[in-house]
């Protein structure tokens, strides 16, 4: 859950978390939030490591998320043809868990319902629920505020956090941009650029390198 694509990959496993009592699933969510916690901030995921909340969360991720060798790994294997449009090849591919192919559209409002600021707010108000039921001998190291999420700083002292904001995009509103970029920059001459976006379309050009053009049949 510390990038737009770990995040739709975690939602998708939490569909499975229903099967999990109320420990493991404050495990789950405990684990995968921390994805986005490095050694700049406290506190971190070596912090916390040895815990049996932390250990637990390893676990059930490990069981819903085989290893696979990243030769094996098709994303991976795709990833040199996917350098004009990387962000957009990251999020269809954890939305959809597939490759895209030429042709293949993705939708303004299927990042809107994955990432606007209420689903996410509500994300990262479980995962502080959580926190604080499993780990209250920690501070939680993550908040969401003024629609934005925000780690705590390492260089925080005891009764005064110090806080960043998380460098990367997290809600709708900062990935669709992004997106919309990629597409633009790819565009065929007849698009107007000031067009509102509102999906885009995969496309392969001779090299079989990727790239994305605003759909103008998007209603």
């Amino acid at each position: 859950m510390g990038s737009p694509e770990s995040r739709a990959a975690a939602r998708a496993k939490v569909g499975r978390m229903q099967e999990l009592t109320p420990y493991d699933s404050d495990c789950f969510l405990i684990y995968s939030m921390m994805a986005c916690v490095n050694y700049q901030h406290s506190p971190n995921c070596s912090d916390i490591q040895d815990t049996q909340v932390y250990q637990r969360g390893w676990e059930l991720w490990s069981e819903m998320s085989p290893t696979i060798p990243m030769h094996l790994d098709p994303f991976h294997k795709h990833d040199s043809r996917s350098g004009r449009c990387r962000h957009t090849f990251g999020v269809f591919h954890a939305l959809r868990n597939k490759l895209p192919i030429a042709g293949d559209v993705l939708h303004r409002d299927e990042i809107v319902s994955v990432w606007n600021v209420e689903t996410v707010a509500r994300d990262i108000a479980d995962f502080r629920a959580a926190w604080k039921w499993r780990l209250p001998q920690f501070r939680c190291p993550v908040k969401f505020e003024q629609g934005k999420q925000w780690l705590r700083l390492a260089e925080s002292k005891k009764g005064e956090d110090a806080w960043e904001e998380y460098d990367s995009p997290c809600t709708a509103a900062e990935i669709w941009p992004m997106i919309e970029s990629e597409a633009r920059s790819g565009r065929t001459p007849r698009m107007d650029s000031k067009n509102e976006i509102r999906a885009v379309i995969f496309w392969e050009d001779k090299t079989e390198a990727f790239y994305t053009e605003p759909l103008e049949s998007a209603g």
